[in-house]
């Protein structure tokens, strides 16, 4: 269905960023899935009580007992906030949800194929990022005088037709991002909150 501005909306929806202004951090495992003039916004990717039910009605999203949750801002066919009311710094403010929307990832490859491989991009102008999966990349002493048993991995992880880079810290995701397009030569990252909105990096192994 039909939006403001004739966009149409439905479809999931992932939270890359939330906060006041340039405030923001970057939460994992919020899900927005929009179907016609409902929504329903996920805290943890899967149906649970951690749920939110939604309604469209004008500018805003209501809940089931009409109490208007956000009002919601269109950027572009692809990316979309809800300004919520909430505190901020011990006053009232409105707090901006960024979602992205998502797309199924573009491969021939398997997630066990994936997995296989290494890749390297360059996160800014002075940072290297690496990408190789089930691999422990922290020091394993040091992560047990933390009381751990794992440090750092990175997974491929997969909702519908829509690859994903899970990041888990201590045995906990503490990111996701969405896949765009990967292949045996290099991986597309999007949803980044960065200039660029993405990070594409090259095999090296």
């Amino acid at each position: 269905m039909s939006h403001t501005y004739g966009q149409d909306l439905n479809g999931k929806w992932l939270l890359k960023q939330m906060g006041v202004g340039k405030m923001k951090k970057t939460p994992v495992q919020h899900l927005l899935n929009i179907e016609n003039e409902n929504a329903i916004l996920y805290m943890d990717l899967v149906p649970s009580v951690n749920q939110l039910e939604l309604k469209f009605q004008n500018n805003s999203l209501f809940l089931p007992n009409d109490k208007k949750y956000a009002d919601y801002k269109i950027h572009d066919k692809n990316n979309l906030s809800l300004l919520v009311e909430g505190n901020v710094n011990d006053k009232k403010g409105i707090i901006e949800m960024d979602f992205i929307r998502l797309f199924p990832t573009i491969t021939d490859l398997t997630i066990e194929e994936i997995e296989t491989f290494t890749y390297e991009g360059q996160k800014n102008e002075k940072t290297k990022s690496k990408f190789e999966f089930n691999k422990e990349m922290m020091d394993l002493e040091t992560v047990k005088q933390l009381g751990h048993e794992e440090g750092q991995k990175m997974k491929i992880e997969k909702m519908d037709s829509t690859l994903f880079l899970a990041i888990y810290v201590f045995g906990k995701k503490s990111a996701l991002l969405p896949i765009k397009e990967v292949t045996t030569d290099f991986i597309k990252l999007y949803g980044i909150p960065n200039d660029a909105g993405e990070i594409v990096a090259t095999r090296s192994e």
